[in-house]
């Protein structure tokens, strides 16, 4: 089967991203059950300490999800520091 090669692997690694942009994309219009689906089909690509977050937000809470998408496309959330304490 091809997702078992290493080609499958990297090509499952760049699609949960794109599950998760068309999640936000979801969330700007108010598609809060079909954001949540696009979130689950991230996690079931590539599961991530962030995407689950995302996804339980979306899920118990998704118009403060869809403020932090928002938020976070238009610069106005900061990135994590690094591991050295800067940020």
């Amino acid at each position: 089967m091809m997702w078992r090669d290493r080609g499958g692997s990297a090509c499952r690694l760049q699609l949960a991203p794109v599950h998760s942009e068309w999640a936000n994309w979801f969330l700007y219009g108010g598609r809060y059950v079909e954001a949540y689906q696009a979130r689950q089909e991230a996690m079931r690509v590539h599961t991530t300490p962030t995407i689950a977050m995302k996804n339980a937000l979306v899920r118990c809470a998704p118009g403060v999800a869809a403020k932090v998408a928002r938020a976070r496309a238009n610069g106005h959330v900061a990135e994590p520091c690094d591991g050295d304490g800067s940020c």
